[in-house]
């Protein structure tokens, strides 16, 4: 009896240090990775609205490399071509902010999802490049 108790706690054990490692993984550094795709934002938000099936299965949290007019900017999300939203990893200076501001620019992140209702595709972790 006290074997079966000993051998339920180490296998206990082993499965819950299995289960926390496997939950809490490394985030991956989105700025360090190379990008799976490089594509204009119009041509990103086309993919969705032409076939979302489809484009959900080719750039659901794939990291992309896309470039696009910054149309607003609010603390750190930036939308591109009016339906790119863009959350970046660090909030541009008020500055910065202004020269970002109705220029093309050059953004790596992960693709995070599509809003088929506002028709906005959304990428986190992104950085300027």
């Amino acid at each position: 009896m006290r074997k079966k108790i000993i051998l339920f706690v180490v296998l206990a054990g082993a499965i819950a240090i299995i289960a926390y490692s496997y939950l809490y993984q490394d985030h991956r550094d989105v700025a360090a990775t190379k990008a799976d795709y490089t594509i204009e934002a119009s041509a990103l938000s086309q993919a969705f609205i032409n076939d979302e099936k489809q484009a959900t299965t080719a750039y659901l949290n794939k990291i992309i490399e896309i470039k696009g007019i910054v149309k607003d900017i609010d603390s750190n999300v930036l939308t591109l071509d009016s339906n790119i939203l863009v959350d970046l990893l660090e909030t541009p200076t008020p500055q910065e902010a202004n020269k970002l501001k109705g220029s093309p620019q050059n953004f790596k992140g992960r693709c995070i999802g599509y809003d088929n209702l506002l028709e906005e595709v959304r990428l986190d972790q992104a950085t300027i490049l």
